[in-house]
């Protein structure tokens, strides 16, 4: 199903269908298993060494467990620290991972562990599911454009954006396209991909952080393209359908078929905007074109249009 092809009153028949519909947790989401990722689980609340003691061998072959500062909202004792980040190994679309993820969510919902507004869900993935500077530059032009449903995507089942996003994952879309497309644009195929990450000045507080990855289209450890908007969660659902999106996304920058409406995009000046005060507000259009572009199924579309446009049974959506 195209949802760009339905005629107004289909679309608003499947917007009313998608309020009801539930996102399932997968044992797999169909994608090369040559392709890694890895996720950094923050999370509040939880005493530190009481979630350390009790790490099993299978989560500690799995997990990295750190102490992250930012997260001790509780006023300390000593020697008591709360909250941390728990940080996946090299993953992939195979059942064993998907399972791991589940587990640990369910592990630190049981050490009383919550997410708050400033937890963020930051998902890592190897660069080698970018074949070369051609993906690369389609894969910027995509995030010039649809920086805002991505954003709002990201919120998980939050509302809104978490607190200090502009510091640890500020939006890119306006100096994506001042570099790619604005007067001082760089020549992505006469340049490394240092001397790219030193022009944009890619770092940690940036929605994507380019600063990991040194070649593009191979599986080299710790080499990885990073993405930070995302708030933070503690549900297996929300992180598999984080994920399945971002890989989709870069998976489908190495495409050259269906970008007519990219490039009408682009030459109309229809890109995100930079301001995140916008990206909460409803785009239908704009999301159905993405659900489009980046699906095949209509269960992933569906997926990723319940979680933009968190749709419930009692607010009116409008097309």
């Amino acid at each position: 199903m195209l949802l760009t092809k339905l005629n107004e009153l289909d679309q608003k028949q499947f917007l009313e269908e998608l309020r009801n519909h539930v996102i399932s947790y997968q044992s797999t989401i169909d994608i090369d298993s040559k392709y890694t990722f890895g996720i950094e689980i923050e999370f509040v609340k939880a005493l530190h060494r009481q979630v350390e003691a009790n790490l099993t061998e299978e989560f500690k072959e799995h997990w990295n467990f750190y102490h992250d500062s930012s997260l001790n909202e509780l006023q300390e004792r000593v020697g008591n620290i709360y909250g941390g980040e728990m940080a996946s190994k090299v993953f992939c679309d195979e059942p064993k991972y998907w399972k791991q993820i589940e587990k640990m969510c369910h592990f630190l919902l049981e050490q009383k562990a919550s997410i708050n507004s400033k937890c963020g869900g930051h998902i890592h993935i190897g660069t080698q599911v970018l074949k070369n500077k051609k993906s690369l530059k389609k894969f910027l032009k995509l995030w010039i454009i649809f920086e805002d449903i991505i954003y709002r995507f990201g919120y998980g089942q939050m509302d809104t954006y978490r607190e200090q996003i502009i510091e640890t994952a500020a939006p890119l879309a306006t100096t994506f396209n001042h570099y790619l497309l604005g007067n001082h644009r760089i020549n992505l195929q006469s340049v490394s991909l240092h001397s790219m990450n030193r022009q944009i000045d890619f770092y940690k507080r940036r929605a994507v952080d380019f600063s990991g990855a040194f070649i593009l289209g191979k599986n080299i450890k710790d080499n990885t393209i990073e993405f930070r908007c995302p708030n933070g969660s503690l549900d297996p659902i929300i992180w598999q359908n984080n994920i399945r999106f971002f890989l989709n996304f870069l998976l489908h920058s190495n495409y050259s078929s269906n970008w007519d409406i990219i490039h009408k995009y682009l030459r109309e000046g229809s890109i995100a905007d930079g301001d995140i005060d916008h990206y909460g507000i409803l785009n239908i259009e704009k999301s159905f074109v993405l659900a489009d572009f980046l699906f095949e199924e209509d269960q992933d579309k569906k997926n990723f249009l319940k979680q933009y446009i968190k749709s419930n049974k009692t607010e009116k959506i409008h097309l």
